[in-house]
């Protein structure tokens, strides 16, 4: 088979190529953050120290909804 490169040639070429797919990868999914930490501002970035940032809204209790105690709830008993 292959007899002109070493395990340890090959190994390292993995490692390498895997390195540098994975680096790709993370910087086109993170690269907000990267441009942000980077010192450059970004767009779409989100600014944890705004407070007044509200993604999903307030929290509004459910009128609708009853809870019984422990001694009104009934099972049904088949024997």
């Amino acid at each position: 088979m292959f007899t002109s490169i070493s395990w340890q040639q090959y190994l390292v070429a993995v490692t390498s190529l895997a390195a540098v797919y994975y680096a790709v990868v993370l910087a086109f999914y993170y690269r907000d953050i990267l441009k942000a930490a980077l010192g450059r501002k970004s767009k779409s970035a989100i600014d944890p120290s705004s407070e007044n940032q509200a993604i999903i809204g307030e929290i509004k209790p459910n009128n609708r909804e009853t809870l019984l105690p422990s001694e009104e709830l009934q099972f049904s008993s088949e024997n």
